[in-house]
Parts: structure tokens; C-alpha cells; sequence
């Protein structure tokens, strides 16, 4: 029966009801439900991965010291169902390419197997909150609308969704409100990668480089709309087929609904541009196909929670460590960082503060608080996603 209501489900509530399945909310629902948590876990989308299914960028790039638990397992458990290319060493978690059905089975698994509640095609639009006290949260399905209770709240949901809905304060873009410029992922297949090196070689083997004598030339000729210098490039997945993520989306709005339906539009326009560009210009993508776009917008910055603690840049660039860490990550300075407008003097002035810097020191790290994942105005409200913890 149609529900149409936004009253609460009466039935006991979860220990941890967690909105969003990409790795963070997959990760967390499984520790959970492992430790013998009642765990809710509510995903959008028809399928579990976030940004590494929905968005396809098919690949694993995590440092082994700094990488474990439920990530390790699942790189492991890839390799188990030959998901990743033979030639991949066990062990390895530097560079991981898997292929993406099988990574979407293996989530739903590895969720069904932990004994999580899981919702697809289900989405928050409301929640319930009794002073600083999150109760419970409304959600949209194709049954209509009901409630979920819980006990803790997880904000996983990549644009901190439930967290505004809960009242948390934000901060989006930079001291002009620039975000940086999402992109499209797309999949090519049919390159011949033996080619496209022997001409990175023979070009001097500065594969940036080529590309921004290149732009120009394709802006002149009518087949690029724009000169885009911040080119993230081709990321090799199987024998002759490709991740290509290129074409950011200047001026993206990707907070609203608009905003984020006109960058989507945008970034598919230009994938279809990048295509072309790669068939005309670079040796060994003659033949090239491209099989198909994300179904989800490579969004690189949304809204940042304010929480306890808001962990800094210079907190990374100088290898910060805490007493209430979580977890470790990569430290210093350098950063992949996008730049939010496309003019060049903006493309360089990213390039010289998150790129043309020191080295990263293999043998040290930096740690990430406890106090950035907790909420301010919410005693049980946590925010575990990159693009939207506690951080400036």
C-alpha cells in the first residue's frame, strides 16, 4: 500500500542507521553489523560503491601503510572472483583496477552477508530531531515515504544531505564560494596502448605537456569547446580499454538540483568532445570507443559539516598527528586538488600549491581526528565522507 505519510515506522530502532553506500557507508555498515549492531543502511542509487561504481572510477589507489580492515578485504575478495587484471600483484593496493560488475556484486555480498538492512532506490528527505538529538529520518522509496529510528546517525551521503537536514552548519567553496570543477568519467575501449607510449616517448614523455600544445589547436579546429590545462588523463583498467577523466565543469552548482542537472548535462557534452579529441590527436586512440559515461557527476567539493574540529591543508603539509586519531593518510603538501575556474592563471596557482611541491615522505603520515567526524549541533550524528567532513 502507497504510504504517503513522513511518520516514524513503529518498530524498535537501529543501533546505526547510515545514508549512503559509497566506501565510507559500506565500510562503516559492515564494521557495524560485524560487531553485532542492528545496522540500517540507505543508498539513493541502485547500487552500492559511490563514486568507485556509480561514478566509475574503477580503481583502488591506497598506500598499504595506510590502508586496511574492510578496504583490504575487499581488494582481496576482487582478486578471489579475478575481478582485477592477473597482472595486478597480490599485495598490491597502490593501483588497483577492478572491473565494475564485479565490484557491484561483491558489495551487495559482502552487505547481505554482514547482516545490514539495506535500501536501494531510496532517498532521505527529511528527518526527526528533538533539541540536539537526532531521532530518526524520513526517506522516499518506491512505496512511498516512511520512517527510520535509530540510535546513531551516520552522514555518508558525499554533499553532508543529512546532516543539513539535521541543522549542521557548512561551508561550500572557497573565501569566494569556488568549489572545485567536477568531471565525467567515461570508459574507452579499443586503444592501442603499445602506440599511445611509443608517442608519449617519442614527445618527450611529458604526457601534460603534449596535451596543452595540443588543446589549442583542437579549440582552432572546432573540436574542443575550451583550453582545459588541468587534465587528469587516461588510466589504463584491461588490455585496451581505458578510465578517461577529462573535461571539468567550470562554474558547477553542484549543492542544488539544477546546478547539479546542468553540470551532469555539461559533463556529458564534453565527454562526447574528449572523445573526438583523442581519436584526431593522440596515436594509439585512432580506434577508439567510448562504451559509456558515469551514471554519476565526479563531484570533487560540496558542503564541508562543521564539526569540533576542522582539519586544514597545513595540517596535512605538516604531517599533524592527534591524540583522538581514527585513522592515517598520506601527508604533506601535495594534494589532488582540482582548480575551480578555467583560467590559466587559476590552473597555476593550484598546480604550484598542490602539485609542483615537495615530495610526500613514504615513511611518515598524518593522522585524522575523531573530533572532525563528530557534529556540532548533534550528540549522535557522525559525518564519515571526503568530500564533506570536518575540514577547510
Amino acid at each position: 500500500m502507497w504510504n504517503s505519510s513522513s511518520e516514524l515506522m513503529a518498530k524498535s530502532p537501529y543501533d546505526v542507521v547510515i545514508v549512503g553506500g559509497g566506501t565510507a557507508g559500506i565500510a562503516t555498515a559492515i564494521s557495524a553489523a560485524r560487531r553485532d549492531m542492528s545496522v540500517c543502511l540507505v543508498e539513493q542509487t541502485s547500487m552500492l560503491g559511490g563514486m568507485g561504481t556509480s561514478g566509475m572510477m574503477t580503481a583502488i589507489i591506497a598506500p598499504k601503510k595506510h590502508f586496511g580492515g574492510v578496504g583490504v578485504e575487499i581488494v582481496d575478495r576482487l582478486r578471489q572472483r579475478e575481478g582485477v587484471p592477473p597482472n595486478n600483484s597480490p599485495g598490491n593496493y597502490g593501483w588497483v583496477p577492478y572491473h565494475n560488475e564485479t565490484m557491484k556484486r561483491l558489495l551487495d555480498d559482502l552487505i547481505l552477508d554482514s547482516g545490514v538492512d539495506l535500501y536501494l532506490c531510496t532517498k532521505l528527505i527529511g528527518v526527526q530531531r528533538s533539541k540536539n538529538t537526532l531521532q530518526g529520518i524520513t526517506v522516499a522509496g518506491p512505496d512511498g515515504n516512511w520512517g527510520i529510528r535509530g540510535s546513531v546517525f551516520v552522514d555518508a551521503t558525499g554533499d553532508g544531505a543529512l546532516s543539513c537536514y539535521a541543522g549542521e552548519d557548512f561551508e561550500l567553496g572557497d573565501e569566494q564560494g569556488n568549489t572545485q570543477a567536477p568531471s565525467m568519467t567515461a570508459y574507452y575501449s579499443h586503444i592501442d596502448f603499445d602506440r599511445f607510449s611509443a608517442f608519449v616517448v617519442s614527445e618527450g614523455g611529458n604526457y601534460t605537456e603534449i596535451v596543452h600544445r595540443l588543446l589549442p589547436i583542437a579549440v582552432q579546429d572546432g573540436i574542443l569547446s575550451s583550453v582545459d590545462l588541468h587534465h587528469p588523463g587516461v588510466f589504463r583498467i584491461q588490455k585496451d580499454v581505458a578510465i578517461v577523466n577529462v573535461g571539468h565543469v567550470y562554474g558547477a552548482d553542484c549543492a542544488s538540483a539544477k546546478g547539479l542537472t546542468m553540470a551532469t548535462i555539461a559533463g556529458r557534452k564534453l565527454a562526447t568532445e574528449y572523445i573526438a579529441f583523442y581519436r584526431r590527436y593522440i596515436p594509439g586512440f585512432e580506434n577508439a570507443v567510448m562504451t559509456n559515461t558515469a551514471s554519476w557527476l565526479g563531484i570533487r567539493e560540496t558542503r564541508r559539516i562543521k564539526g569540533k574540529y576542522m582539519l586544514s591543508h597545513e595540517d596535512k603539509a605538516n604531517y599533524r598527528k592527534f591524540d583522538d586519531a581514527v585513522f592515517r593518510f598520506g601527508g604533506g603538501a601535495k594534494t589532488d586538488m582540482h582548480a575551480s575556474t578555467n583560467s590559466r592563471e587559476d590552473y597555476l596557482d593550484y598546480y604550484r600549491r598542490f602539485t609542483s611541491v615537495e615530495k610526500r615522505r613514504d615513511d611518515d603520515y598524518c593522522s585524522f581526528p575523531y573530533r572532525s567526524l563528530v557534529t556540532g549541533k548533534n550528540d549522535n550524528l557522525y559525518v564519515l565522507e571526503s568530500t564533506e567532513f570536518s575540514a577547510v
